[in-house]
């Protein structure tokens, strides 16, 4: 690993100043937003009975940690690793530090709505299992493990990655960028695996999700249709009711009126 930087990693941005200034009002506005949005998720997870008494709300509470941590350093660190045409001027641990921080917390988010989804197709199309199956302490160990094995992964990629290859760490030159980057099959690979995958997987749950919601629907509608006809029924029931006796009335009407008339005459 690189102990000092180059001489050409100071701070000499390409861009103009008053270029500058207007990204890093954007990134500050960006960043705030993420930090504020985030951090009143978790505080309405805390407060909130209702919402902390729901156990599948953990998932919810992990994804906001996770992008909490991406708006403080994520956006910050790239804008100035951007800005500098590129180059990072703040050293090779910390930009060692930044890349596992940044791929681990993206791979947890992923694996985080991943959960989420998967937990709403249970209880969608497997309702009575999934009731029977979820407990609190299932649900943290399923959070635990989507920051565990991110961190892990991304420790030994970026981390020990010239001591498995031989190959340049992350500070190549004025370049911070992942050492895997630089191998085609790995960077595919896990391109893949923990991407396209998890779309996949995740376009599958979804598309449960929809069906179930359909069927539901569909069920929703024939009931009603039902609820409807009984309901005609009914009111088809009362009117033949009322219409024979009304017609009862008419001929007890006519046999009293022939009673009078045979009496007069």
């Amino acid at each position: 690993m690189n102990a000092t930087l180059p001489a050409d990693t100071v701070w000499d941005s390409p861009y103009s100043m008053p270029t500058q200034i207007f990204v890093w009002l954007v990134v500050v506005v960006l960043s705030l937003e993420t930090i504020l949005g985030n951090a009143m998720v978790i505080m309405a997870y805390k407060i909130e009975r209702n919402i902390s008494k729901q156990v599948s709300n953990r998932y919810i509470v992990s994804l906001a940690i996770s992008d909490l941590i991406i708006g403080i350093e994520g956006f910050p660190l790239f804008t100035i690793y951007f800005l500098n045409g590129d180059r990072w001027p703040l050293g090779s641990i910390t930009c060692e530090t930044w890349l596992f921080l940044d791929y681990t917390l993206c791979l947890v988010s992923i694996l985080t709505v991943l959960l989420i989804t998967a937990d709403r197709y249970l209880s969608v199309c497997h309702t009575a299992k999934y009731l029977k199956w979820q407990s609190p302490t299932k649900t943290q160990v399923m959070i635990i493990l989507s920051w565990l094995i991110p961190a892990v992964v991304f420790g030994i990629m970026i981390y020990g990655w010239k001591a498995m290859t031989g190959e340049a760490d992350s500070m190549r030159g004025y370049e911070c960028s992942a050492p895997f980057l630089a191998n085609p099959y790995v960077n595919m690979g896990m391109y893949v695996s923990y991407y396209w995958t998890t779309l996949v997987a995740m376009l599958i749950l979804y598309k449960g999700i929809h069906q179930a919601a359909k069927n539901l629907e569909d069920k929703a509608k024939a009931k009603e249709r039902r609820h409807i006809a009984l309901i005609l029924s009914q009111r088809l029931g009362t009117q033949v009711g009322v219409s024979l006796m009304l017609q009862q009335d008419k001929e007890r009407e006519k046999k009293m009126e022939l009673v009078r008339t045979s009496k007069f005459s």
